[in-house]
């Protein structure tokens, strides 16, 4: 939840050493679910502001948020600092589950083409190496990213118990086999899709141990500080008018080139489904997954996989997009 009920005037906040690293006067950019505020104010993915000092609604949530003024609005409001970022937000190339969903799939499709039975799975530690493997060929400038939400992490704080948890370096306080534990379970995501993959796995064609184990890989990644995954967590209600389904001409295509779209914008924000850039994507995991079986005796064809990835993908957007844009208007964009 981000409030408009920050008490701090503009400019007469303290300076230096505030939540997240923060300083007055530094430049930082809201990565959160657009909304309107009790003020008439509005916040927008993608807004810059300055940070004017502490947060000072005295909710007990002080120590997660700063005051920010925005471009645009009339009063400072208090942000939490997970929905902040010193450089303006990409535009994306979006597909459900985003990068973890997709490797998810890829995995599950690499097991499935090397044994006939969906009950053999790799151990905890061979899915990390998988992981970690496939991690060193994404270029830097574009990491893993994994998404949830405040509402999500309020429940793991209740249900830990911890209070001020920060999922991206969690404290010595909190004991982190049963933090894992905790994300493994449905009610602790604020990704529909991968909240979806636990609770249902077989809509998706998956063994039901699958999920937990990849997440426990990217939390590991992720608390041994590798700059190639990221944890957003999005603040507010999602919201979304609209569902876009993107597709790309041929000559886009063999060139390697997809738009890049931005689902939030002026208090409004749309669902996307990248088709051929996504497509793309699982080339490469293919690719990567073809190397890890052809370095054994049981080889697997990159071609083949990919295409089976197109068909999970298919049934994946299928599957999560029924149940998150049932009764929204559909829209197609063929870009050329």
């Amino acid at each position: 939840m981000v409030t408009s009920c920050c008490k701090a005037p503009l400019g007469q906040a303290g300076t230096g050493g505030l939540t997240g690293g923060w300083n007055e006067g530094d430049v930082a950019y809201y990565t959160g679910a657009s909304h309107s505020l009790s003020s008439g104010d509005n916040l927008t993915y993608g807004d810059r502001g300055e940070v004017v000092g502490e947060s000072l609604v005295y909710d007990g949530h002080d120590d997660k948020r700063v005051a920010i003024k925005f471009d645009g609005n009339d009063n400072p409001v208090a942000c939490f600092v997970a929905s902040l970022r010193p450089w303006p937000p990409p535009e994306e190339l979006v597909t459900p589950g985003g990068d973890l969903g997709e490797f998810i799939l890829a995995l599950a499709a690499y097991l499935g083409q090397r044994s006939s039975s969906p009950e053999d799975l790799p151990t905890q530690e061979a899915v990390d190496r998988y992981l970690h493997m496939y991690l060193e060929t994404v270029p830097a400038e574009r990491p893993m990213i994994h998404c949830t939400d405040d509402r999500a992490l309020r429940q793991l704080e209740d249900t830990l118990p911890a209070e001020g948890l920060d999922l991206r370096n969690p404290s010595g306080t909190v004991k982190r086999p049963d933090l894992l534990l905790a994300l493994t379970k449905p009610e602790n995501h604020g990704d529909l899709h991968i909240r979806l993959m636990l609770k249902q796995p077989e809509w998706y064609q998956l063994n039901a141990k699958l999920v937990p184990m990849v997440l426990r890989s990217f939390y590991g990644q992720l608390w041994q500080q590798n700059s190639k995954v990221d944890l957003r967590v999005l603040t507010g209600v999602s919201n979304p008018q609209a569902f876009f389904e993107v597709s790309s001409s041929q000559t886009c295509q063999d060139k390697g080139m997809a738009p890049m779209l931005t689902p939030r914008e002026n208090g409004h924000s749309v669902l996307i489904s990248h088709l051929d850039a996504v497509s793309l994507r699982r080339k490469d995991l293919a690719n990567f997954f073809a190397r890890i079986a052809n370095a054994t005796p049981r080889k697997v064809d990159k071609e083949q996989l990919h295409q089976r990835l197109d068909r999970h993908g298919w049934l994946a957007l299928e599957t999560t997009g029924s149940r998150i844009a049932s009764g929204l208007p559909f829209y197609t964009l063929m870009y050329g």
